[in-house]
């Protein structure tokens, strides 16, 4: 995400200790990232960090409200280059719980498919972004060619890398076939090596954990208000697969935790996401079941869902009234 800061003519603020303070979020109602940074920097080092949510958070209900819902299922697959996905499934769970539809479950399975390609798409990205960065241009070209492959993969599977109109209510527009899964998987497995010696590299590299480590450290009160590599890079325990309407409770898996609660920590911890994705997708593959992939869907109920999902960051509630 890109964040405009706010350049002031006068000199920056001081908070109580004296140190610098910089304001860095979306200023403008129209800007999407619901986001707000207050960094306090000594001698261009952050010595804090305090993070403000929710401000702007009501702009896609504004844009969503009145519409139908297809029209607004598609609004929310395109909010996000990474992260379209998962939350157009939230949206989409949450009019499939108000209506009372049972999704086949070999849909929900395919569903949970993409989830996990579209995590270890929007983990590839953030790091190729670590490794420009940080100056590592080797590192950012096997990156690169990684996201190559993801892209190899998905086109498979959709025109869209983002999996648009793929998803339906009561399940999927369409089959994805067994031979198409197991060729994805292929494609996307020849990563995992890279992967695992990308994070070797990194542990073991001075000048890599001299820049990474006790830079941007997050409080312990802080990470406990936020979800996801921050939550989990300060030792705390999170499932957040553990929450969705999607069987991830049938698969084998471990979600990684970290100390340090730094860059270093939450930058191993986004490798080892992206080695988790590779193993659930390995096993989805070979589990999903046989069936239908969609159930007949009217849109002609009323009601009210919460309902909580992962999605490439960490997690997300979506609140849907439906009249």
């Amino acid at each position: 995400l890109r964040f405009p800061i706010s350049f002031q003519t006068k000199e920056l603020p001081v908070d109580n200790a004296g140190l610098p303070v910089i304001e860095w979020g979306p200023f403008h109602p129209l800007l999407p990232q619901p986001v707000k940074f207050r960094v306090c920097i000594k001698d261009e080092i952050i010595e804090d960090i305090a993070i403000e949510t929710g401000y702007n958070y009501r702009g896609i209900e504004a844009l969503c409200s009145g519409k139908k819902p297809e029209d607004a299922l598609e609004m929310m697959e395109r909010t996000s280059e990474l992260n379209g996905f998962p939350l157009g499934f939230a949206f989409a769970a949450a009019v499939e719980q108000i209506h009372g539809v049972q999704v086949p479950e070999r849909a929900q399975w395919l569903r949970m498919f993409l989830m996990e390609m579209t995590f270890l798409h929007a983990g590839l990205q953030s790091l190729n972004h670590i490794a420009q960065s940080l100056g590592l241009l080797a590192c950012s070209a096997r990156l690169f060619r990684l996201s190559g492959l993801y892209q190899e993969a998905a086109a498979l599977i959709c025109e869209s890398p983002q999996f648009s109109g793929l998803l339906e209510f009561g399940g999927l527009s369409r089959d994805i076939s067994r031979e198409t899964l197991f060729a994805v998987n292929a494609i996307v497995q020849e990563m995992g090596k890279e992967l695992q010696e990308l994070r070797n590299r990194w542990a073991s590299t001075a000048s890599i954990k001299k820049r990474l480590y006790g830079t941007g450290k997050i409080i312990s009160d802080h990470a406990l208000m936020m979800t996801g590599r921050p939550c989990r890079a300060a030792g705390l325990q999170e499932d957040l697969r553990s929450l969705s309407a999607l069987p991830w409770h049938k698969l084998s898996y471990e979600v990684p935790v970290a100390n340090g609660s730094d860059c270093f920590a939450r930058a191993m911890l986004m490798i080892d996401d992206a080695l988790l994705s590779l193993d659930l997708i390995d096993q989805i593959t070979v589990e999903v079941p046989k069936g239908s992939v969609k159930t007949a869907f009217r849109a002609d109920g009323s009601g009210e869902a919460l309902v909580c999902e992962p999605e490439a960051c960490g997690g997300m509630a979506v609140r849907v009234r439906l009249e």
